[in-house]
């Protein structure tokens, strides 16, 4: 029994965490979990905080989501599962200035179209027929986030502080380049990098199961029931 655990999943930028509707019914049932929602389909901005709690805490984080953290979480976690992270989001971008320029069409679009903007995101990121399914759309706090995006760094620091790192990419990532995860990786001696060479910045939703079996493997118990008991929707 994994009683002493506790799992957090964390979303990024312009998803909510029905990113992670395909990983929840293979949890172990005794895993006490936590599902953070950032606020982009709501009226209110939710930011992260962790249990009071003397339990282990996993953190699994896509792209933009381990920016939502303070400094102070950092030491709390046990393990961090990155998947499609980055320190600072233009860093190994090939033209610095056009990867800006591209944050500010974004910002620019989302004043005038949120929808459609979104749904352009997401066809990028490797979901073709996606689109918002909220009527709620938080413009303010997506706008908000974008030029957080823009700026923010994580700490290399706080990240070394973390004693179990593992870093998940899609090869294919034109989001953000598995470079990101490539030079995470040469920075924290003590992270373990996988690669997926088939899939992009979705990966979480484009490939539950690879992700599960990923971090599974890692693990000596298991956190999931059936490591490879997920369904894709085709």
């Amino acid at each position: 029994m994994l009683t002493n655990v506790e799992l957090y999943f964390i979303h990024g930028w312009g998803f909510n965490h029905a990113v992670w509707k395909k990983w929840l019914p293979d949890l172990r049932q005794s895993i006490t979990t936590n599902l953070f929602d950032r606020g982009y389909f709501k009226n209110k901005k939710h930011d992260f905080n962790f249990n009071f709690s003397s339990r282990s805490k996993i953190l699994i984080a896509h792209s933009f989501g381990l920016h939502y953290l303070s400094a102070k979480d950092f030491s709390q976690i046990h393990m961090l599962i990155l998947i499609g992270g980055f320190r600072q989001f233009h860093e190994y971008a090939e033209n610095y200035k056009f990867s800006q320029k591209q944050i500010e069409l974004m910002k620019q679009k989302l004043l005038l179209d949120p929808t459609n903007l979104l749904t352009d995101f997401y066809r990028n990121c490797g979901l073709e027929n996606a689109t918002p399914n909220s009527p709620l759309l938080n413009r303010e706090l997506l706008y908000d986030d974008l030029v957080l995006l823009n700026t923010h760094q994580l700490d290399l620091d706080n990240l070394k502080s973390i004693p179990q790192i593992l870093l998940l990419h899609g090869a294919k990532d034109t989001i953000v380049n598995a470079e990101h995860s490539r030079r995470l990786h040469e920075q924290l001696p003590h992270s373990k990098l996988f690669l997926n060479e088939k899939e992009g910045h979705a990966l979480p939703l484009t490939d539950a199961d690879w992700c599960i079996n990923t971090i599974q493997s890692q693990f000596h118990k298991k956190l999931f029931a059936n490591s490879a008991g997920i369904t894709q929707d085709k």
